[in-house]
């Protein structure tokens, strides 16, 4: 028989944390989930806005549990939804957290199909928002199990890619020998523009002083470097910046931080803001210096050192997590996959909403068109 009991994330907080706790311990699953990451999203979260801890027993054992957020959504001035969101608020700023590989802690998938989990949900909702979903992991790669409530509707899809560190290690650490011939060359050449400047030095961050000090010159170099860009930095929300300040604050000391900078003399190339779990080493933002000479390349030359740098730490690989930015393509030896999706239920107003996205994206070229005779 299987059940469902929800517990308020602030109310029952010790009992969310021991239970939440004792699923990691026996489950595999991303840094986006582990008590760290989870316990200061709770904190951090305005206690006005919901969240739900939902366990899914099967003959009173828990099965499969998974944080839910609720809000309701307008779009378009016209569709009104009633929303519910996997490990997400539905608000912003406060997703501007970016969740990825994003699922739900299944220490026993037996039995439990998406559908049968979101028909005990007890809200009335009208759309299951999933961000980032590990498309290797349950509910991504069973999504269409859920068909039968609703559409599903994949939104987004984009490549995870990464550096497998085995193969550094296995290639004596000659990371830029796995790379293309073009890519190896660029790097070296931006190695030796550096390097007429002084000596490459990676500074990583060893307290949680410096982290902060590495963190907040990031954020600088990321902010101007999106001004100039003409477009807002991710960085600018107190909400996101008081986040992940105190996420270093509480995770550093358990080797979950990971700040970097790079310098080449007294010139300072660039800094990465990186998570490592379980091996595996996240990269989840940058600041670098841009200059006026093309060859120099500020970013491919931190990954890089940060690349030989982990794999000789001995963790399994370098995450450039979701997107598809040609240095990700160009840097990275293999390919994950994450999947933005929902299911909607079928209703009136989200069948018009369908149509009239498809009548815009089949106008959107004749327009295009008519406006460049």
């Amino acid at each position: 028989m299987i059940e469902l009991t929800l517990l308020d994330s602030r109310q029952d907080f010790a009992k969310v944390e021991e239970i939440w706790q004792s699923a990691c311990a026996h489950t595999s699953h991303s840094y986006f989930l582990s008590w760290g990451w989870i316990e200061n999203w709770i904190r951090m979260v305005p206690v006005t806005i919901p969240l739900k801890l939902a366990i899914i027993s099967k003959d009173s054992i828990p099965a499969m549990l998974f944080f839910v957020g609720q809000t309701t959504l307008v779009r378009h001035y016209l569709v009104r939804s009633h929303s519910l969101f996997l490990t997400a608020t539905g608000r912003t700023p406060f997703d501007h957290l970016f969740i990825e590989y994003n699922a739900m802690l299944c220490p026993d998938t037996r039995g439990c199909s998406l559908a049968d989990i979101l028909a005990l949900l007890p809200f009335s909702w009208d759309e299951f928002v999933m961000p980032g979903l590990d498309a290797n992991a349950f509910p991504g790669n069973r999504l269409h199990e859920a068909t039968r409530l609703g559409r599903l509707i994949i939104e987004n899809e984009l490549p995870a890619r990464y550096v497998d560190l085995h193969k550094v290690r296995q290639n004596a650490g000659d990371y830029l020998a796995l790379l293309s011939k073009s890519s190896r060359a660029m790097i070296k050449r931006s190695y030796r523009g550096y390097q007429s400047r002084g000596e490459l030095r990676l500074e990583v961050a060893q307290d949680i002083d410096t982290a902060l000090e590495i963190f907040d010159d990031l954020v600088n170099l990321h902010r101007e470097t999106w001004q100039q860009r003409g477009r807002q930095s991710a960085f600018l929300a107190d909400f996101v910046l008081d986040f992940h300040r105190e996420l270093i604050r509480k995770r550093m000391a358990q080797g979950e931080i990971q700040l970097l900078r790079l310098w080449a003399g007294d010139t300072r190339i660039g800094c990465l803001y990186n998570f490592v779990f379980q091996g595996k080493v996240l990269f989840y933002q940058s600041g670098v210096c841009y200059e006026s000479d093309a060859r120099l390349k500020p970013g491919y030359t931190c990954h890089s050192e940060a690349i030989r740098h982990n794999a000789l730490q001995g963790h399994t690989s370098y995450d450039f997590l979701g997107g598809d930015e040609n240095y990700k393509l160009q840097l990275s030896t293999d390919t994950q996959h994450l999947i933005w999706a929902k299911i909607q239920k079928p209703k009136l107003i989200f069948e018009l909403e369908t149509r009239l996205k498809t009548l815009k994206q089949a106008l959107s070229p004749r327009l295009a068109t008519n406006h460049n005779d």
